[in-house]
């Protein structure tokens, strides 16, 4: 792969994107429903993504070096890794971790929205949501035993409850809408993880 590697949903497929070739690799086929919530690990030498076969959710890996995919759980829809962790998102949008010394899956303590316009990530200090209620936008951080330590709420009508991290892992990216052009804003992470009342 380039450099530069963008992962990009195209046409309900899963695809790299070389930015220095323009070169556009699919690493997902027709024939399954994907998760739409590929990622890539921590290491950034995969892709980790979810599939639907024969009726089971699978998270799968396609390892850029060999260009092979591998199955690594069954019975999940999504998943995050980290350092030494690999937070997994089950057809319920229940949380579990698995943990790569004990080799054991541990359920936790709470359960993701299921909206589709709705994003999640995981760090080695924190896990991030955002959900919306049909009003506001409510961006939560959770630690890594699933229990909530701050949220933060934003009226939808300005706020889009979708939203990513920066590179860093430092900053979550909100989009705002209020006029008709949207602009990108700024939220310190450690904010949103210090505990806070709702504003």
């Amino acid at each position: 792969m380039g450099k530069w590697t963008i992962l990009l949903t195209l046409d309900g497929l899963l695809a790299l994107l070389e930015v220095d070739t323009n070169n556009v690799k699919y690493i997902t086929t027709g024939g399954h429903m994907i998760a739409h919530d590929g990622v890539f690990n921590a290491n950034g030498d995969g892709v980790i993504y979810g599939v639907k076969e024969q009726g089971i959710w699978k998270i799968k890996e396609y390892q850029l070096d060999n260009q092979k995919t591998v199955d690594l759980f069954s019975d999940f829809r999504a998943a995050r890794q980290v350092k030494d962790k690999v937070f997994l998102l089950n057809e319920n949008y229940e949380l579990s971790v698995f943990d790569h010394n004990s080799k054991t899956i541990k359920a936790l303590p709470y359960s993701l929205p299921s909206a589709e316009n709705t994003n999640w990530y995981a760090d080695n200090r924190y896990i991030y949501f955002s959900d919306f209620d049909g009003r506001d936008a409510h961006f939560n951080v959770l630690d890594h035993n699933g229990e909530r330590i701050s949220e933060k709420t934003f009226n939808a009508s300005s706020i889009s409850a979708s939203f990513d991290i920066d590179e860093r892992r430092n900053k979550a990216i909100l989009k705002s809408w209020p006029y008709s052009e949207a602009e990108i804003l700024l939220v310190d992470a450690a904010a949103l993880s210090s505990v806070n009342p709702k504003h």
